[in-house]
């Protein structure tokens, strides 16, 4: 059985030992993406995007079947960004 993306996060964060997330909003005009960040103790840090309105689509990808450019972030460069900030991120 399939468990919604917040449940799953929350149990991500319990077993990496992080607070409870702080939340912010962020707004360009054409939607709103409200943003939790927990920062953890070990320096892992978890960080959710939920995007009002957004459908299932790539954000901030060209226009196309499935992605959207209008979004108020770009997928793309939240995910690279992401990693750049956490270079040890997946490695062993």
């Amino acid at each position: 059985m399939a468990i919604p993306a917040a449940e799953g996060l929350d149990t991500w964060r319990q077993r990496a030992g992080c607070p409870d997330p702080s939340l912010r909003t962020q707004d360009d005009g054409n939607g709103t993406a409200e943003i939790a960040t927990s920062a953890c103790d070990d320096g892992t840090e978890v960080v959710w995007y939920s995007i009002t309105d957004m459908g299932h689509f790539w954000p901030g990808g060209e226009r196309g079947v499935a992605a959207d450019p209008t979004a108020p972030v770009n997928a793309t460069e939240v995910i690279w960004d992401f990693f750049d900030q956490h270079p040890s991120a997946g490695t062993s």
